[in-house]
């Protein structure tokens, strides 16, 4: 069963955050309360906490929240699809969103499709299984995106890929932050896509 574990990630030692401007933070929180991003429950940092740690750490403060989930593609493209949304269940019903149903409706190592709320995913098929990591991880964050109900504040994102990646649920107007704070572009968070080579992912040309 794919375990998506959520732990604190020591921002300053990992991403420099000592170049934080106060300016740039001064923005950030005010983007945070107009898209109503505090909340607790399930493990999440009082919002005096985190809001501390935004102050210290700019955008990186936010890896701080449970919004940011581990991942695995290899796992997810295996069987993993419905264990990990099962994972984020606290995570979509905070955001209004209840899973009526989710199946497998098959999953023979060469093609892997499965059912949620009466839509049904295709990850792969015998003819794409080559690629069934990037596809199977672009199928988990169309599944989320799609369940979050219209007017959402926050997209669900990529971070990283293959044995590395994660997803984070944030708001569009914050992932700007991540580039202004000196992040390179392909560690920004992204959309999945099947378009190769890179996949919905930022990079440099």
């Amino acid at each position: 069963m794919l375990k998506i574990t959520y732990f604190v990630f020591f921002v300053g030692i990992f991403f420099g955050a000592s170049n934080v401007h106060g300016g740039e933070t001064v923005s950030l929180l005010n983007i945070l309360d107009e898209k109503q991003f505090w909340w607790s429950g399930d493990d999440e940092k009082q919002e005096d906490e985190l809001r501390s740690l935004i102050e210290e750490k700019g955008v990186f403060g936010l890896f701080s929240s449970n919004r940011w989930v581990l991942l695995d593609a290899e796992t997810l493209a295996e069987d993993g699809l419905i264990d990990a949304i099962l994972e984020i269940g606290s995570q979509l019903r905070h955001r209004g969103v209840s899973i009526r149903s989710i199946s497998v409706i098959e999953n023979d190592g060469s093609n892997y499709t499965i059912e949620v709320n009466g839509t049904t995913y295709t990850a792969y098929t015998s003819e794409q299984v080559d690629d069934s990591w990037r596809f199977a991880t672009e199928t988990f964050f169309r599944i989320v995106d799609d369940l979050l109900p219209a007017g959402s504040n926050d997209r669900f994102y990529a971070l990283y890929s293959g044995n590395d990646l994660s997803g984070f649920f944030l708001p569009p107007e914050v992932i700007p932050f991540f580039a202004e704070a000196g992040m390179d572009k392909s560690e920004l968070p992204y959309l999945p896509s099947r378009e190769a080579p890179w996949y919905g992912m930022e990079h440099n040309d």
